[in-house]
């Protein structure tokens, strides 16, 4: 029966829903059944709601597009607080996963009545999750959009100071190359021409050093908490804010495959 929990988005020990497949078959049966899931729609538009006041109500001005936002400690403290109101939901309803898996353990056998019970589930998880996370943005004056940049810039944090390494390592690879280049003829030119585009494409495809900048920065402060973040850490979580909950109610997503 893991494959069924899998199949409506639900790993052991990380949470994957990239959507909710609904096996509607039984009639009155199946649609008592999908309780959860059927008046789960208004509620949706409800917290859609909720979340676009909330950007209304606490603006965020995001750095233009593929640039990081400068953490600051006030603002991270305030995230930090969104996911201990947020975070618990998440681990009930790993527990509750186990527990179902334990009891549906034949990975082989369909069984219609567990899909319907772990589509249930789901359902349930995500209106609690999404009333949970709204309620923590309320209460630390934070927008969805605030949070999601902040979760991305943490995530990106680390590599603002190996590209700052990296750099100046590149430069000088080029500058060796490019005066072979110079003396050299026929096909060691043109293999070292096609080093030197490779390696000028690989550096112009790296953030700009004022972004290096504020990403070492936020690695920096980042270091006082990094007990704090590796307690708490939760990939699925994270990728269900970036796959949309950033900007409005997104759906949660994961990696392919379970994480143990």
């Amino acid at each position: 029966m893991k494959k069924v929990l899998i199949g409506v988005g639900i790993g052991c020990g990380t949470l994957m829903v990239a959507g909710i497949a609904l096996a509607v078959v039984g009639g009155l049966w199946a649609k008592k059944t999908l309780g959860n899931v059927a008046a789960m729609g208004e509620e949706v538009k409800a917290q859609e709601a909720e979340a676009g006041q909330l950007n209304q109500e606490y603006p965020f001005t995001a750095p233009t597009k593929d640039r990081p936002v400068a953490l600051t400690e006030d603002r991270l403290t305030a995230y930090f607080a969104v996911r201990d109101r947020t975070m618990p939901i998440h681990r009930d309803f790993e527990a509750k996963a186990k527990e179902f898996q334990s009891r549906h353990p034949n990975q082989e056998k369909p069984d219609l009545s567990a899909a319907l019970e772990a589509t249930n589930m789901v359902a349930g998880l995500l209106r609690e999750l999404r009333k949970g996370y709204l309620q923590g943005l309320r209460e630390q004056k934070m927008s969805p959009r605030e949070f999601g940049a902040i979760t991305t810039a943490i995530y990106t944090s680390g590599l603002g100071k190996v590209m700052a390494a990296q750099r100046p390592m590149l430069q000088k690879q080029i500058d060796v190359l490019t005066a072979q280049a110079r003396t050299a003829t026929g096909e060691q030119k043109e293999l070292l021409e096609k080093q030197i585009e490779a390696l000028q494409a690989t550096l112009q495809s790296m953030p700009p050093p004022r972004d290096e900048a504020t990403m070492t920065a936020n690695a920096d402060l980042l270091e006082q908490y990094k007990d704090r973040i590796k307690k708490d850490a939760n990939p699925a979580f994270d990728m269900w804010v970036a796959a949309g909950f950033g900007e409005g109610l997104g759906v949660m997503t994961a990696p392919g495959g379970e994480q143990e």
